[in-house]
């Protein structure tokens, strides 16, 4: 059970990374359809609380008797990235204090049944 727990965190810190990373770069490049401040958000709470569940950690042992597969071992949070995500949240933020208004993250399950994806 802890070999599965620790890969499943390993997997939330690589697809929080990447989707940290393509919302920035959505941003960056002023594409205003594609960039969500909400996927940003949730990405960087991802990537910052799964990194730090981890760092530290061995890593995987990919060949038994070897030790730790390089790529395996979690490091620390990438303070450049984290601040450049941190930045660009408070960047979407209005003179009010608000965001732009999205996507409900709450929708009504009568009519679409329990899909919200």
């Amino acid at each position: 059970a802890a070999f599965e727990l620790s890969l499943g965190l390993e997997r939330a810190v690589e697809s929080s990374r990447d989707e940290l990373c393509r919302q920035l770069a959505y941003r960056a490049s002023g594409d205003r359809t594609s960039f969500d401040s909400v996927r940003l958000a949730y990405s960087l709470l991802t990537y910052l609380v799964a990194s730090e569940a981890l760092a530290g950690t061995a890593g995987r042992e990919l060949v038994e008797g070897e030790g730790s597969a390089v790529g395996t071992v979690i490091k620390k949070p990438n303070r450049n990235l984290v601040t450049a995500a941190l930045d660009a949240y408070f960047g979407e933020q209005g003179p009010d204090g608000m965001w732009v208004a999205g996507q409900p993250i709450y929708k009504s399950f009568r009519r679409s049944g329990k899909n919200v994806g």
